[in-house]
Parts: C-alpha cells; sequence; structure tokens
C-alpha cells in the first residue's frame, strides 16, 4: 500500500471515531472536534461579526466625540447612530445570528448574545436587545460577561422608561461589582444611573452616584469626565461654591483637553455666580492666554462680556459683544451674543425695540445654535407687540378724526345759511333783496316737489353717511378691545409682565363691559392673581363671583362657578340660532322683508352670538340674490368683515368686496381722466375763440401802414 493511501485511512479512521462517540476515545475525539468547530465558528462567522461591530462603534465614538459640550440623553444618543453604524450594527447581528444557528456549541455564543444585544441597542430597538440579554443570563449564568450584560440590560430598561427594574439591576450590578472584580461594569452602572437622576434633576442622587463611579472606576479619564458631571450636578443645585471646587477637581485626574478646559471654564462661570468678577475675569483671562485654546477664544470672549454684564458694566458688555459679532461672526457665539444683549434690553431696559432688533439678528445668526428657536419665538413676540400698538394707536387715531369732524358739521349746523361759507347757493339766497325772494304761496306744486324731493335726498344722504360712519367706529371700536387683549394675553404668557397684562384686562373690563372680551379678561385677571399674585381665597372668590354676576351665562361664569362649587347652569339653546331657523322660513324673494327684520335683530341684541356674522352674511346675501340691492348688500357684507373679521363668512365676502373697492378706484380714476380731459379740450376751445377773437379785433397789416 502507497504511503499516501496510508495517511489518508488514518485520517479517515480518526474521523470516523471522533464522530462516532466510541467511549475510549470519545474525550480526544470531542476534543478535536470542538477545536474544529471553535476555529471554523471564529475565523469563517465570529472573526466578519466582531469586526462590523467594532466599527460600527467606533462610528458612533466619533459621533459622540462630536457632541462634547451637550448633556445627551440616552435617547438622543441613539438618534445620533449614523447610517453607516447602523449598517455595521445590522451586519454584527447577521453574521453573529448565523453563529448562533451553525455552531450552537461554539465558545463565541455568549459573546455572539452579548454582540447581538449591544447593536440592537444600538439600532434603537430596546424589546429586541432586552430579550437577548435576558437569554444571556439564562444559557450562561456563569459567564464573565454577565457584568457588563447586566449594563447594557440596565440602559435598555432606562430607555424603556421601567426605571424601578432598572434602578434594581444597575444598583445590584454596583453593590457586587468589587467581589466579582468587576469595578469598571460598576463604575459604568453608577455612571447611567447618575446621568438618569440628573436628567430628572434629582442632582444630590446622581452626585452620590458619580461619586461611587469615581471610587470604582481605576480609568482616569474617565473621572475626570464623571467629576465634570458632579461639578454641573451642584451647578443644577445653584450650589455654586462646591461647583467651583468640584470643577477645580477636574485636573486631579488625567483629563482630555476638552475636559479639562471644560473644568477650568466652568469654574470660572460659577465664580462669576458667586459674584466674584475679578477672580471670574482672570481665570477666563488665563484661558484666553493660552494660544491652545485658541479654539475656543469666542466662547471665552463670550463669557467675559458676561461677566461684564453681570457686573454691571454695560458699556464694556456691549462693546465686548460687538466685538464677538464682528470678529467671530455667523457662529454659536455671535449668536448668542446678540440674543443676551436682547435679554438685556428685554428684562433690564424694558427697551422692546432694541430687545427686537437684536433677537432678529439672533435668530439669524448661526441655524444651529441652541438658542436659535428661542430668538425666533421672541423677534415674533415683540413683532406682535408693535404690530397690536400700531394697529391701537391707528384705530384710536381715526375715532377721534372721526368725531372732530362730526363735531365740526354739528357746529356749522347751529349757524344761519349766510353764515356757512360753504354752502355758497345759500349766500347768494341772504344778499338777495327780501321783495325778491318768492313766497311758499307763489310756489308752484311741482316746485315744492322739486324741493321736498331734494331735502329728502339729502336727508337720505346723511342718514346713510351717519350709519357707515357708525358701522366704521364701531369697527374700530371692536378692532381696540381685541388689540387690548391680545396685549393682555401677551404680556402674561410671552413676554411674562403679569403688572402689565392687568393693566390691559382691566382696560377691557372698565371701557368694553359688554364686549365678548370682557368676561374672558375677568377670568384671566383671576387667574393671575391666582397663579402669580398669590392672592387669598377670599380675593379669588369675589372675583370668580363678580364673573358669575356680570356675565352669568358666559363659559368662565360656569368655570368660576365650579371654583366656587356652585351648581352649574345646564346648558342653554343660543336664542339667536331659533331667531335664524325662523328668519330662515321667509328667505323666499317674496318674504325677503321679514327675514331681514329677524336678522337684523341678530346681528344688533347677539353681537357674540356664532348666529351674528351668520345673520350679517345673509342680510347681505338676500339684498344681493333677492332684492337686487347691491348698495345695501355691499354696506352689509362690510359691517360684515368691520366686526367679525376673522369668520368663515369675512372670509367668503371679501373678496368680493376687495374686487368692489378695486372697480371704485378704478372707475373714480377713469372719471378723473375724462374730467381732467374734457377740462383740457374746454380750456383749449377757450384759448382758440379768445385767439380768434383777439385776430379778428385786429386791423389788417396794409392798413396799419396806411396809419403810418
Amino acid at each position: 500500500m502507497k504511503p499516501s493511501r496510508v495517511i489518508r485511512l488514518s485520517i479517515l479512521a480518526v474521523l470516523s471515531i471522533a464522530v462516532s462517540g466510541c467511549e475510549v476515545f470519545s474525550p480526544v475525539g470531542s476534543f478535536i472536534a470542538q477545536r474544529y468547530t471553535n476555529t471554523v465558528s471564529y475565523f469563517n462567522t465570529f472573526y466578519n461579526a466582531q469586526k462590523a461591530f467594532d466599527d460600527g462603534e467606533a462610528d458612533v465614538a466619533t459621533t459622540m466625540q462630536s457632541q462634547h459640550g451637550q448633556e445627551l440623553t440616552p435617547q438622543q444618543e441613539a438618534n445620533l447612530v449614523s447610517t453607516n453604524a447602523r449598517q455595521k450594527f445590522s451586519t454584527a447581528i447577521e453574521k453573529a445570528s448565523k453563529l448562533l444557528s451553525y455552531y450552537p456549541s461554539s465558545k463565541f455564543v455568549d459573546d455572539a448574545l452579548l454582540m447581538i444585544g449591544k447593536s440592537y441597542y444600538y439600532l434603537n430597538d430596546d424589546l429586541k436587545a432586552e430579550r437577548k440579554f435576558l437569554e444571556l443570563f439564562a444559557k450562561f449564568p456563569s459567564s464573565d460577561l454577565i457584568p457588563e450584560a447586566e449594563v447594557w440590560y440596565g440602559r435598555t430598561l432606562l430607555r424603556e422608561k421601567r426605571y424601578a427594574d432598572a434602578v434594581a439591576a444597575l444598583d445590584k450590578n454596583i453593590a457586587t461589582a468589587p467581589e466579582r472584580g468587576a469595578k469598571k461594569f460598576g463604575a459604568q452602572a453608577a455612571i447611567a444611573l447618575g446621568r438618569y437622576y440628573s436628567s430628572i434633576h434629582d442632582y444630590q442622587k446622581a452626585i452620590g452616584y458619580f461619586q461611587k463611579a469615581i471610587d470604582l472606576s481605576g480609568d482616569d479619564a474617565l473621572n475626570a469626565e464623571t467629576q465634570l458631571r458632579i461639578g454641573f450636578c451642584y451647578s443644577g443645585l445653584e450650589d455654586y461654591s462646591n461647583a467651583e471646587k468640584a470643577f477645580g477637581h477636574v485636573d486631579d485626574f488625567s483629563p482630555d483637553y476638552y475636559t479639562q478646559f471644560q473644568g477650568e471654564f466652568q469654574r470660572a462661570r460659577m465664580l462669576a455666580k458667586m459674584k466674584k468678577y475679578d477672580d471670574a475675569l482672570a481665570a477666563v483671562q488665563n484661558l484666553l492666554d493660552d494660544q491652545k485654546n485658541s479654539e475656543n477664544f469666542a466662547k471665552l470672549h463670550l463669557a467675559i462680556a458676561n461677566i461684564y454684564l453681570a457686573e454691571g458694566r454695560t458699556d464694556d458688555a456691549i462693546a465686548r459683544y460687538t466685538y464677538i459679532d464682528t470678529t467671530y461672526a455667523k457662529t454659536d457665539e455671535s449668536a448668542r451674543s446678540y440674543y443676551n444683549l436682547g435679554r438685556y434690553y428685554e428684562y433690564q431696559l424694558f427697551d422692546y425695540a432694541k430687545a427686537r432688533v437684536n433677537y432678529d439678528k439672533a435668530k439669524s445668526e448661526n441655524a444651529a445654535s441652541d438658542i436659535t428657536k428661542d430668538a425666533f419665538a421672541r423677534a415674533d413676540m415683540f413683532t406682535k407687540y408693535f404690530a397690536l400698538n400700531a394697529e391701537l394707536a391707528k384705530d384710536d387715531s381715526t375715532i377721534r378724526y372721526i368725531g372732530r369732524q362730526r363735531a365740526i358739521r354739528d357746529s356749522l349746523a347751529q349757524f344761519p345759511d349766510s353764515m356757512r361759507q360753504h354752502d355758497s347757493s345759500a349766500v347768494k339766497v341772504s344778499n338777495a333783496r327780501p321783495d325778491s325772494l318768492p313766497s311758499a304761496r307763489t310756489l308752484t306744486a311741482a316746485a315744492l316737489d322739486s324741493i321736498r324731493a331734494a331735502d329728502s335726498l339729502k336727508a337720505k344722504a346723511t342718514e346713510l353717511r351717519l350709519a357707515a360712519e357708525q358701522v366704521f367706529v364701531d369697527s374700530m371700536s371692536h378692532s381696540i378691545v381685541r388689540s387690548e387683549f391680545e396685549l393682555g394675553g401677551l404680556f402674561y404668557l410671552d413676554i411674562d409682565q403679569p403688572d402689565s397684562a392687568l393693566y390691559w384686562y382691566r382696560r377691557v373690563i372698565t371701557e368694553s363691559p359688554t364686549s365678548e372680551y370682557a368676561p374672558r379678561s375677568l377670568y384671566t385677571l383671576a387667574e393671575i392673581y391666582r397663579t402669580v399674585k398669590k392672592k387669598d381665597a377670599a380675593f379669588q372668590d369675589s372675583l370668580y363671583s363678580l364673573i358669575v354676576e356680570k356675565y352669568p351665562q358666559s363659559l368662565y361664569a360656569q368655570e368660576a362657578r365650579k371654583n366656587l362649587g356652585m351648581k352649574l347652569l345646564a346648558e342653554k339653546k343660543d336664542p339667536a340660532e331659533e331667531l335664524y331657523l325662523h328668519a330662515e322660513t321667509y328667505f323666499d324673494s317674496t318674504e325677503a322683508d321679514s327675514a331681514l327684520t329677524i336678522l337684523d335683530s341678530i346681528a344688533r341684541n347677539y353681537r357674540t352670538s356664532q348666529f351674528a356674522p351668520k345673520a350679517l352674511y345673509s342680510i347681505g346675501w338676500l339684498y344681493e340674490n333677492a332684492l337686487g340691492r347691491n348698495d345695501s348688500a355691499s354696506f352689509a357684507y362690510r359691517k360684515l368683515l368691520a366686526l367679525y373679521p376673522d369668520s368663515k363668512y369675512s372670509v367668503a365676502v371679501r373678496p368680493m368686496i376687495q374686487a368692489e373697492d378695486l372697480q371704485k378706484m378704478e372707475d373714480e380714476h377713469a372719471a378723473k381722466e375724462a374730467a381732467d380731459k374734457a377740462a383740457a379740450e374746454k380750456a383749449a376751445a377757450d384759448k382758440k375763440a379768445a385767439d380768434d377773437a383777439k385776430k379778428k379785433a385786429e386791423p389788417p397789416s396794409n392798413e396799419k401802414k396806411l396809419e403810418k
């Protein structure tokens, strides 16, 4: 037999013995088979899974490094996992799952379960992650991977908001870490709980856990970061003295550049909070003098400006803010510079114009800045404030102007015709001889009818003008009340100046007690006294009783009754609704006048009802479509727009009224052009006639020579 043949047969014999499970050779065969399984599973499957997972974690670490300075929640961290990292974790899950399926006896099974669980955690699939960790606990209770898996399991429970279970699991890990030789993971568990309690502002517990982490961990870089967290917790407690000390101890460990800088920078901030301004400025200047901090110079200049402002050195602060806005334009610090100036003008000087200017600049300076959203809100808030004030001034000025015009007309009406210089016909009559004036007896019937018709038209025109003026005044008055009410809400809810809010709400109540805004203003007044001014119960009850007394049918009276413990009124049907339904039965063109009478009653007597704008719309519709009186329809629609500008009925008629106004303007313009043209033509004709007449009056040129 050839040697090669012998070798092949020997190999086959060994493999057959290993597979057969013979009693004598099974230990050796199992050992060889297991080594083979481990080798194949590692190189073909687990190695690739581990590589994909490590690449994914490296990507996550890079992303997290870029977030230095931001305290992220576990959910926010999950959302930062990049698409590339997600693909890597998905690959790791796929490869590791194959190992579990094809090589269930491999020594890498517990590693694969942990890897899959962690990958699911990174992919934000908490339920699957939890199941894998529990599977690991159940199948490999003695695995040296259990302490690490417990930390990830606890983090998963925290993200699932199963806080009690998470605290129990992580506390157990911390307590048993030293005896299991797993202090590293005990420290990680303590940090996880410290971050959790910090996120819910239980800073005392957070400090305790962070301190436990430092005691357990032998990683100086990690301890430096944890010490920094302790400083932030003391700052959250407004214990600035201990915060300053905690930040000062960051350098006791081996911090990286970022952590070291933050420790020194935050320590300076705490000194400023403690009003140790000279020490704070010296600490910041020391950082500013070190060129290695050049990438943080803008932050340092901003800190100096903020310290100046806190110290009351306003001019120095504004100068430094201006320097930042110029030198570091479009940065986060520049945006914060404008924003801080806006807050200074708003809260210190109450100069809302300058506050708005700076908020406007802040909102567009750096879109990624944390202050951008609030800068937008505050800029819009003050834009609304100035718009309301402008509208209020315009409406008030218009009402005063109309009042003055009425007063002038009324005063002129007291004088005889001869003294009204604007009436030229009256002047002519007053200058005539008494015997030349016709008596009523000498006037013919036709002349009397003509005079009466003229007087009637004049009276009708006056009546229409006064009615139109009154609609306009009502509209302006309603707009004024609405503006005052909205200013009250702006000061109460946005600007946070309750005293100013009280002023505007009182104006609504005293100047417009019958408006729909009055009961709401009175109720808000009561809320301000309850929540902000902290008035006693007796004072509150007096305001609620006043609401019930003055506005018994309003929604706010019902709320006041609840607060007073009174029996609530049964909901009543809106009487305007019944009237409107009755008016609808007369919408036929032959009975439109009856419908108009009812609708007019609704518009006049139930102004706060939802059927009031509907009634005005129906009045206009009937005049337009049933009676063919377009002028009256236009009058009703305009009243609707004036009193209820935001109703759906106003939205429906606004385009028509705008088109009507535009047509009127075009007609007036065309009439003016025609009149101007006619006047020009007449002037030209008159001039030509005059020139012709002049030529005729002149002697011929030859006659002039003879005379000479």
